[in-house]
């Protein structure tokens, strides 16, 4: 139609306009129409909300709803501008996003070639709906523009995101890696029933941050997303109390979504603790309790030890040996040549020994180590008698480490419980030795009694005198 008016007025301009009454009346007609043409080709534009990578024809909203949590929150806002009643893209139009209580970047976007544009929207945290207000220009002077209200509405607080320990060794060696991985659980609650995460995408879109406190060691990696794993199959109800005596349901399941990181312990002994914390994405809101502590003991390396012990020798039968003393003699042969030799000389024949059950002292080297690591106030001592290693032996526990916790593993002096055992030389048969037929002896194994030492950490003195025999 406009360009069948454009050759209209060319045909117009080259007729002869004096004298034409009815010409001219014709050509001011024309030219009011066709100053009217721009104005009735340019469409009214609308605003729609569709993701800039959304198929043709799927209808979306600009945004969807923010979680209920503590932390900031942030929305990307998608609209698409068409010529109204159409699908028809337009590109180059001006979009100015306008937001109340929050901040929007950017708020001036001109739209691409699928007539997309877009802005985030944050704010720090809060449960109220927040608006937006995007406002569209289309490219050409005068163009008409379009308005709409964009709501962000908080997630329904029936959908919560929950995080719990699932599984994590709760002791071990310091300044090492625990033996097993830290594993904590994400599950959804709907409705008051706590539900396994199964989707991959759900799962995959919660994070969790692991923060650590003191001398906590370090862990890796300190932020990890969720992944869909398999476990044991569990009971098709079960029923879990909290401290507030609320009962809770789970559903059974085999599949859930899991977080997991290796923890290095930190050095030196004590209880450590990492705390993680539910990074939730998507629209469920996560649960108050969205952070679970974790607890490790990290146990003291083994160490040498020394002191003096004061133990209870058992009673047995032995031998006193055979004394003996030798003679040098010397006499005169016939040819007054002197000979010498010797003559061994019993001064007391070997005979029974009762030793008798008491308390003896003796010096104590040995190791203090917790054998079990998650058995935090049981440490384990043992080591030898020094005037006779190889017969002479205790063992015990820390009683300092027993009472104090793991804690005390750090101090340098220990006190320790101990029990005496070893091998004494013990009489073979009683009634052949008081015969005087044969006081032969054998090494048994016995058991003395308990006995008590305050020991020192003899470590550094040991590697000083190692460094000091390789250096020397």
């Amino acid at each position: 139609m406009s360009s069948f008016l454009m050759h209209l007025s060319r045909m117009l301009f080259a007729m002869p306009l004096a004298g034409s009454r009815p010409a001219t009346l014709l050509f001011a007609l024309l030219s009011a129409l066709l100053g009217l043409v721009p104005h009735a080709a340019a469409q009214s534009i609308e605003i729609t909300c569709r993701a800039p990578l959304s198929d043709p024809g799927v209808a979306e909203a600009c945004t969807g709803p923010v979680p209920r949590t503590d932390q900031p929150q942030m929305q990307r806002i998608n609209v698409r501008i068409v010529q109204a009643g159409t699908t028809t893209a337009v590109q180059g139009a001006t979009v100015v996003f306008r937001a109340t209580g929050a901040e929007v970047v950017a708020d001036t976007v001109y739209t691409d070639a699928n007539g997309d544009a877009s802005t985030y929207w944050h704010r720090a945290r809060s449960s109220d709906p927040g608006l937006v207000t995007v406002e569209a220009f289309g490219p050409q002077p005068k163009s008409p523009a379009a308005l709409r209200i964009v709501r962000i509405l908080p997630s329904d607080a029936s959908v919560q995101i929950g995080l719990e320990r699932w599984w994590a060794p709760t002791a071990w060696f310091e300044k090492n890696p625990l033996p097993g991985p830290v594993a904590v659980h994400i599950f959804r609650i709907e409705n008051g029933v706590e539900r396994y995460i199964t989707d991959d995408t759900v799962c995959a879109a919660q994070r969790v941050a692991f923060a650590r406190f003191g001398n906590a060691g370090s862990v890796s990696p300190d932020t990890a997303w969720g992944a869909v794993m398999t476990f044991d199959t569990m009971p098709a109800v079960t029923v879990t109390r909290d401290s507030a005596g609320v009962d809770t349901l789970r559903e059974s399941g085999s599949r859930g979504c899991f977080v997991s990181t290796r923890w290095t312990l930190g050095d030196g002994p004590g209880v450590r603790n990492l705390r993680a914390a539910l990074l939730a994405g998507g629209p469920a809101a996560v649960k108050r309790d969205g952070a679970v502590q974790l607890e490790a003991a990290a146990r003291g390396l083994p160490r040498l030890i020394a002191g003096p012990v004061f133990a209870r020798r058992g009673s047995y039968y032995g031998v006193t040996p055979r004394a003996e003393r030798t003679l040098r003699i010397e006499r005169y042969g016939p040819d007054s040549m002197k000979i010498s030799y010797d003559s061994t000389v019993v001064t007391r024949a070997a005979a029974v020994d009762t030793v008798q059950s008491q308390a003896v002292g003796a010096a104590f080297f040995g190791v203090s180590i917790p054998v079990v690591p998650t058995l935090t106030t049981i440490s384990v001592s043992a080591g030898v008698n020094m005037a006779d290693p190889l017969n002479d032996w205790f063992a015990g526990i820390s009683l300092v480490r027993f009472f104090g916790g793991v804690a005390t593993e750090g101090l340098p002096v220990d006190i320790h419980l101990l029990g005496h055992f070893g091998r004494p030389a013990v009489l073979r048969n009683l009634e052949e030795c008081k015969a005087r037929i044969s006081c032969a002896t054998e090494r048994r194994m016995m058991w003395h009694g308990l006995g008590g030492m305050i020991s020192v950490d003899a470590s550094s003195l040991f590697s000083d005198v190692i460094k000091k025999i390789v250096g020397g």
